[in-house]
């Protein structure tokens, strides 16, 4: 499966339909589900701008062939999925080790074949059953799972389409924000959840503010989060500003707002010098016990913006060295001394 493209992104975000036309198939792939689902339900409104946003859709859709199998996902009678759903959960709830699943596909030999040769309802089944499985095992404190499905890139695909489809037509059962929770622990988790927000793209904001809510860096499950943050602003680069903006607001995850700083250097230095000289007393005592922890561990993040200020530090003083062009870079240098002052005297930069 084709990582999401930041253009793919956007253009999912925007409804933006005759981007995704030029866009080649196989970037596309990921998101297949959520065109496929718009194009079969019935608009709300029968205006003309929403019956061509529908055709635009199909023109799409035309020639792709594993359409056909996402359509067959829709068809699934998923109310009565639901109910044989919630009598699993309520099973594994009575029993310590449940084996339902293996029991009623017969998968004797593994999920992983029993989901190749299931039909369309079975795969659902199947999955969701994986999904609750590795629920299971966070809330049983298991730190290293597995799943056959899931760690097999041969099957992401289809797991992205099933999962896809089930979010939203399943969702008294599902929630993007419990399954980002359990993926983010599998090894091909963080595709998965990327290739799900894509699908939902309103939900971008509130699954980076979970997931930074809910990150500790010092943790490897924070490592986990990490990655999977910077997964996500990667392919959602113009909510930079704003999820940096979100880790001061709740006070986690300096590093990663570090690393979001760096793709600023313009903005680096009026940011730092705010964090350390603004009014707030609470984002300034975070961040200097941050700064003051980071050189103990030697944080990567800290070291690159050590990096980048001192890269500024030279460019202003090789600039300032020219006297033909005519500027004065005094007040470029007064800021960076002040904020170099600010970070050893408040943070105990050394």
């Amino acid at each position: 499966m084709a990582n999401i493209t930041s253009r793919v992104f956007a253009a999912m975000q925007n409804l933006d339909i005759a981007a995704l036309s030029t866009y080649p198939s196989h970037e596309i792939r990921p998101v297949l589900p959520s065109l496929v689902r718009m194009s079969l339900l019935s608009p709300l409104d029968n205006t003309e701008s929403s019956m061509e946003s529908r055709k635009q859709i199909l023109a799409v859709l035309i020639g792709i062939e594993v359409v056909n199998s996402i359509v067959s996902y829709l068809q699934v009678n998923y109310h009565e999925l639901e109910q044989e759903l919630k009598k699993e959960l309520q099973a594994r709830q009575k029993s310590v080790y449940f084996e339902g699943q293996q029991h009623e596909f017969g998968l004797q030999t593994g999920i992983a074949l029993g989901f190749e040769r299931a039909d369309v309802t079975r795969k659902v089944r199947v999955v969701l059953s994986e999904i609750f499985n590795i629920q299971w095992q966070l809330s049983d404190q298991k730190t290293f799972l597995q799943s056959e499905i899931l760690d097999d890139g041969i099957y992401l695909e289809e797991v992205v389409d099933i999962l896809c489809i089930a979010l939203a037509e399943l969702p008294s059962l599902l929630n993007i924000l419990e399954l980002a929770d359990a993926l983010v622990h599998v090894q091909n988790g963080q595709r998965i959840i990327c290739a799900l927000v894509a699908n939902f793209p309103d939900c971008y904001r509130d699954v980076v503010t979970h997931i930074i809510l809910n990150c500790d860096e010092e943790s490897n499950e924070g490592k986990l989060k990490l990655s999977l943050l910077m997964a996500l602003n990667e392919m959602n680069p113009s909510q930079a500003l704003p999820t940096r903006s979100i880790c001061v607001e709740i006070l986690k995850v300096p590093s990663f707002m570090l690393k979001l700083c760096l793709k600023f250097p313009e903005d680096l230095v009026a940011f730092l010098t705010g964090m350390l000289l603004g009014n707030d007393q609470n984002v300034r005592t975070w961040f200097a016990i941050y700064i003051r922890s980071s050189q103990k561990r030697k944080s990567d993040a800290l070291n690159l913006v050590r990096v980048e200020l001192l890269q500024q530090l030279q460019k202003n003083v090789q600039k300032s060295l020219n006297p033909g062009n005519g500027e004065d870079y005094t007040v470029q240098g007064v800021v960076l001394m002040r904020l170099y002052c600010a970070l050893r005297g408040i943070a105990g930069l050394k």
